[in-house]
């Protein structure tokens, strides 16, 4: 019973494991989907449960698809292969990145130059979440989405900083560093101006927290 996630802030979903984070997530989606808010989902731990958030009430329909499946035999250990129909996606009105379609559509993104390189690294980072944020509140603006946005990230400290993974060291530094820079235009800017009475949209941010010991 409770209110809600305030429209056009950012709030955090923040608590130890197995206390209802994932669930207070799948039912944020549920809801958005429900008041024609598009949600864009950033899974960086890349554990989301399509099942279970359906079962939240998401809206979402399997996508089938031919997939090659190995058979080993216990006894002579015969690899054998052959051809399943298994759920391969989902299609519905959301938008899902994960860590491997983030690196796969911003790898080439050189955030220390801010140009596109043509070597691809292979791991997503903290700035690909802001740079495709930025690109779907621009796609917003130029009238190619037609309603209201709301960003979901789980979870804050799954992915490293570009400066992270170009210096080949885990640096809770760079890491938070890139935080505030990467999405100071966001947090500060684009977030709470949509709030105003004259944006016909307004958008909103939430993103999890897991408490670590």
């Amino acid at each position: 019973k409770l209110n809600g996630f305030p429209m056009g802030y950012c709030s955090v979903i923040s608590g130890w494991s197995n206390t209802g984070k994932s669930t207070l997530k799948n039912c944020l989606i549920a809801a958005c989907q429900r008041q024609c808010i598009l949600p864009v989902i950033y899974e960086t731990e890349n554990n989301f449960d399509f099942k279970y958030a359906i079962d939240c009430g998401m809206q979402a329909t399997p996508i089938y698809g031919d997939v090659e499946v190995e058979d080993v035999d216990e006894e002579t250990g015969e690899v054998t292969v052959h051809t399943e129909n298994r759920i391969i996606d989902y299609d519905g009105d959301f938008i899902y990145y994960d860590s491997s379609i983030l690196a796969e559509m911003y790898g080439d993104m050189d955030y220390s130059s801010g140009k596109r390189v043509s070597k691809k690294r292979k791991i997503a980072v903290i700035e690909d979440i802001a740079y495709s944020m930025n690109e779907i509140l621009d796609l917003q603006d130029e009238g190619e989405i037609q309603q209201p946005v709301c960003f979901i990230w789980d979870s804050v400290g799954s992915i490293p900083s570009f400066k992270s993974v170009a210096s080949k060291t885990g640096n809770n530094m760079f890491d938070a560093g890139a935080i505030s820079v990467a999405f100071n235009t966001l947090l500060n800017n684009r977030i709470p101006a949509s709030r105003r009475i004259n944006n016909p949209y307004t958008n909103t941010f939430v993103c999890v927290n897991k408490i670590w010991n």
